[in-house]
């Protein structure tokens, strides 16, 4: 006799194992953007991540950076997330199931109902678009949802029997999820509220609305909002934050670990004595620091000096620091008038009123003063229009729609959203400010929006059945969402979507989800069965498994589909490979950075090349490890100067060392009678200088260790370092870079390098670094790539700084053909160049098979830079094969049909060059597909026509595009002045002048007085030329 499958098993195994392979199949075959070069990197080598650290995530991702799975070591640390993301939805499905058991009879056609719903439910959640996202790359943000997800489950499992004794194994289970949650991300924390609110009402039945007595329901989520805040303290205050604080205030690490083991031993206690209920809350904290010891990972790792080591948390001091993420400066929560303050690129204008009668204000440094004084001060309508309008709507309420109700695609603009911006009148002050438009939703993506539908059926329907387990939901939705974002305070702009932030909050929308379609399919049965119909049971769950999970995977398949896609190694690769043996690399940012730790650290690639963050150079942690560890920079500071750099030290440093400034400084303070004390006062405000560099060693050493220097004081060489050609200076202009007073501490670290460094060590800075970075430093760099390399040499042609090593670029762009073997080390590197090979990699951005999503987009926009560079300086040199070679080729390995060019400046600057080179088809290809684009500003119009008047192949086309452009634009004279320039020039007077009458009908001489004579005259003009010819 066969033995009937257990179908709960089944749908439990299925809930993990149709997820799994969905993420396996779409996950990352290497190392992606953001976070995951450090993650992967810190996990094979067991190094110190950003603050404040991810222990458990290293310890982890160290296993399975060891098994044998995948050829790339990346690979191998991503399957994590696979894994923790498909444990996720499985708990999912069990969660769900367990919620509606509490409130549906025990039939069995009842029973099978709530696992088609569960699964269906739990399914959708797979698939949604932000841990779909999470599931195929290595960050922390799955493992975070896994521990949500079953602590969540094993708070129900508890709630099943809850005076149980063998019960209590839940709670110190829970607890030591919790602990070892602390080593990922403390969001799971934010899953607290519901635990507590589960454990409270353990076993008590939900009354009917009607019999609900309000009062004692309010007192008791009182009761339960002190409880969750009570033990969310206890053990992010005193445990997480708390011992730190202990060790740094006794300077041991003995006294935490002496506090532990006290812990240990009064749970010992009260088991002995018998005392159950202080025993369980003891051996629960005991659970939490065992999973928090994962911590001393960071603490052993740092004090050994790993190549990656942030923040150096070596010593209870630092340790504390980095706990605390001091290196990102004080977290202004529920503060939503700092977040406004520290918007930036003029984004808080959306939400600040300008000032009154702004008009009758003609000076702009007063209108700026003004308006600048208004963001320090905003008024409480302003407050909450950012809250609203920004930190909820567009920084949570948009992530959610994309979830369950659809997202735009990158090139639907129908459906997006249009931020708006506060109006200013256009007068002398300036320009409008343009609204931001932002990736929208799209609510016909799925058809219908059934997600969305069935979730908000689910919470209505389990308040009416269960309203005490529907509360308990609730909880975690608002802790993973309105509370997160107010406790966040993001200001505006941020550097990212931050929507994988809220996954925790789309995982409880879930669990409605699936309560909400049993609410429908039941109403259906019921209806069903009153009209004596029969219909399979199975039925109507297939029909929503296929409306709902599965059309929501088939939509969105290929933009989650991370296979193939090898950008962010090769961007790495490309980078690395652009640098000569024994260089530095200055880069930009995370995405400028990970990738490349990732290569050195993990592949072994490159490692001779010093890759130097700009953003960390400003710490002095940072600064010691480039002095004092792995390929060590030769710094003449000295490590007593490093530890008390800062940007008013700094400054002062490098305008005595390489300036004039300080003496002028000097001399207004003897004017003044002033004993200057620049860790007290600051400098005084200063313009763009002279400066001027020597390659020769200087020592800075602290006078008296308490930041108090004497201008004009000569540092001597008290290191007796070597001088090297004396006869080298370079000579640039710099500027402050902060508040028109001081340096960056990064600033000033170039300018040591620089000085400090041997000759035979290049300098380079990566494209991607901002002018403002590079120090006015531009006629000494030459572009090569990728990079720009810091030469020592004069260009003295100033329209051409940087300038470009055509040579190199044009080598370095040509890809590789040898996709099997790596450029290594140096001397591969120098094998390469000799054989003239080429160098740079380019994997499957010409296939439109992978998709690439809008930041892969704009990331390697930098490729095609230099290959435009090279053209453009080919046709200068009347090369125009080969400038045609070079153009042909980025359109092979870069075409914009997978990788469209953002700017249409720019694209119309590629099909010039084509048109320059001599490629007809692709001039007009380019210019066609130009001509589609949705975003062309009236300016591209205007320069669009231009460029077609201009090329005979193409004049009449371009006479038809400018009529189009006067039709739709009939108040701009500048459009029909290229058409009447152009008529009039081809002897075709009569349309010049038809043209020029009928602007003038449409205008007048008031609003427009400049343009209307200047057609007048036009008018005049050509009627007289028109009568003599």
């Amino acid at each position: 006799m066969k033995k009937k499958i257990n179908r709960h098993f089944l749908f439990t195994l299925l809930s993990f194992f149709i997820p799994f392979f969905i993420y396996l199949l779409t996950m990352a075959p290497t190392t992606s953007f953001w976070d995951c070069g450090e993650f992967i990197a810190c996990s094979v080598t067991l190094g110190v991540p950003h603050p404040p650290g991810t222990p458990l995530f290293l310890l982890l991702g160290n296993v399975f950076s060891n098994l044998p799975t995948f050829d790339d070591i990346g690979a191998r640390v991503n399957l994590m997330s696979p894994i923790a993301s498909a444990f996720s939805v499985m708990f999912l499905y069990l969660i769900i199931v367990l919620f509606l058991k509490r409130f549906i009879d025990d039939k069995p056609e009842k029973q099978k109902l709530i696992e088609y719903c569960a699964i269906i439910g739990a399914l959708t959640f797979a698939v949604t678009d932000s841990h779909w996202f999470n599931a195929v790359e290595s960050e922390v943000y799955a493992l975070s949802t896994f521990f949500t997800s079953i602590v969540i489950w094993l708070a129900l499992k508890w709630d099943e029997r809850p005076f149980n004794t063998n019960s209590i194994k839940y709670l110190i289970l829970i607890s030591y999820m919790m602990g070892l949650a602390t080593g990922i991300h403390i969001l799971n924390l934010l899953a607290i509220p519901c635990i507590i609110f589960i454990l409270f009402y353990n076993k008590t039945r939900s009354p009917s609305l009607n019999e609900i007595d309000y009062k004692i329901l309010f007192k008791n989520i009182l009761y339960i909002a002190f409880l969750s805040f009570l033990v969310f303290a206890m053990i992010y205050q005193v445990i997480i934050k708390g011992l730190p604080i202990i060790g740094n205030s006794m300077q041991s690490l003995w006294v935490p670990i002496t506090i532990y083991f006290i812990v240990v031993l009064v749970t010992f206690y009260f088991i002995k004595i018998s005392h159950k209920s202080l025993a369980t809350i003891f051996s629960c904290i005991v659970m939490i620091l065992i999973g928090y010891s994962s911590y001393a990972t960071i603490f052993i790792r740092a004090s050994q000096n790993p190549s990656i080591n942030e923040n150096s948390p070596n010593t209870p001091t630092e340790f504390l620091s980095y706990i605390n993420r001091d290196q990102y400066g004080a977290v202004n929560s529920f503060d939503p008038v700092a977040a406004i303050q520290n918007s930036s690129h003029n984004h808080w204008k959306r939400y600040i009123n300008p000032p009154k009668n702004v008009s009758q204000i003609n000076d702009p440094i007063r209108f700026k003063e003004e308006y600048l004084r208004k963001k320090e001060q905003p008024t409480i309508s302003e407050i909450m229009d950012f809250v609203f309008s920004y930190q909820i709507g567009e920084m949570y309420l948009r992530y959610f729609a994309w979830q369950f109700i659809g997202k735009s695609s990158v090139d639907d603009t129908n459906w997006n959203w249009e931020i708006r911006a506060k109006p200013i009148q256009p007068n002398s002050i300036g320009k409008l400010l343009s609204p931001k438009y932002l990736e929208g939703i799209n609510p016909f993506r799925y058809i219908i929006p059934f997600a969305f539908i069935l979730g908000l059926i689910g919470f209505i329907y389990h308040l009416r059945k269960d309203y005490l387990r529907a509360l308990s939901i609730l909880s975690l939705f608002l802790a993973t969402g309105i509370v997160l974002i107010l406790y966040l305070n993001q200001h505006d702009a941020q550097p990212r979507e931050r929507d994988y932030s809220y996954v925790g909050n789309f995982f409880a929308f879930s669990i409605w989800i699936g309560i909400g379609l049993y609410a429908l399919i039941d109403r259906i049965n019921n209806f069903i069965s009153s009209k004596n119909i029969k219909l399979p049971s199975f039925i109507i769950p297939i029909i929503m498994l296929i409306v709902m999970p599965i059309n929501m995977l088939a939509t969105d398949y290929k933009s989650h589909n991370r296979s193939g896609n090898y950008v962010a190694w090769d961007y790495a690769y490309n980078f690395l490979n652009s640098c000569e043996p024994n260089s530095i690399l200055f880069t930009n940012g995370d995405n400028d950075t990970f990738p490349l730790w990732y290569l050195q650290e993990v592949e072994n690639i490159r490692t001779d090349v010093r890759v130097v963050n700009l953003s960390l150079l400003n710490t002095a942690w940072y600064i010691d490890q480039l002095k004092n560890q792995g390929h060590k920079l030769p710094i003449s500071l000295s490590d007593e100067a490093i530890n008390l750099i800062e940007p008013i030290n700094a400054t002062a440093y490098a305008l005595n060392l390489w300036t004039s400034e300080i003496d002028d400084m000097t001399k207004k303070l003897q004017e003044r009678g002033i004993k200057y004390d620049i860790s007290k006062y600051g400098i005084l405000p200063w313009k763009q200088t002279n400066t001027s560099i020597k390659c020769l060693y200087e020592s800075f050493e602290d006078k008296n260790n308490n930041g108090v220097y004497d201008f004009g004081e000569v540092f001597t060489d008290y290191n007796n370092n070597g001088i090297r050609d004396n006869s080298k200076e370079i000579n640039f202009k710099l500027n402050p870079t902060i508040s028109n007073a001081y340096l960056r501490v990064q600033d000033v670290m170039i300018l040591q390098l620089i000085n400090d460094m041997p000759i035979d060590r290049p300098i380079y800075f990566a494209v991607t670094v901002s002018h403002n970075s590079m120090l006015g430093l531009d006629k000494y760099l030459e572009m090569q790539g990728l990079v720009y390399k810091f030469t020592g040499k004069e260009n003295l042609d100033p329209s051409e700084s940087p300038q470009l090593n055509v040579e190199k670029t044009i080598q370095f762009i040509s890809e590789t053909n040898d996709y099997d073997n790596h450029i290594k080390n140096s001397d591969d590197y120098i094998k390469a160049i000799k054989e003239n090979k080429g160098i740079y990699r380019y994997r499957n951005l010409n296939n439109e098979e992978v998709y690439f999503s809008k930041d892969i987009i704009r990331m390697t926009q930098n490729f095609r830079s230099p290959f435009l560079q090279s053209a453009q300086e080919l046709i200068y040199q009347d090369q125009l094969d080969e400038a045609n070679d070079i153009l042909l080729s980025m359109d092979k390995s870069i075409p914009i049909n997978t990788i469209p060019i953002l700017h249409s400046d720019y694209q119309l600057t590629v099909a010039r060059l084509f048109a320059m080179a001599g490629n007809k088809d692709k001039f007009n290809f380019y210019m066609q597909d130009l001509m589609n684009r949705k975003d062309l500003t009236i300016q591209d119009h205007y320069d669009i026509s231009s460029v077609l008047l201009m090329d005979s192949h193409t004049i009449i086309e371009g006479e038809e595009y400018i009529k189009k452009m006067i039709q739709n634009y009939p108040t701009r004279w500048e459009f029909s002045r290229m058409l009447v320039v152009y008529l009039s020039q081809t002897g075709r007077y009569k349309e010049a002048i038809d043209i020029i009458e009928n602007w003038i009908s449409l205008n007048d001489n008031f609003s427009q007085p400049e343009a209307y004579k200047e057609a007048k005259g036009w008018l005049d003009l050509l009627k007289n030329e028109s009568s003599t010819s």
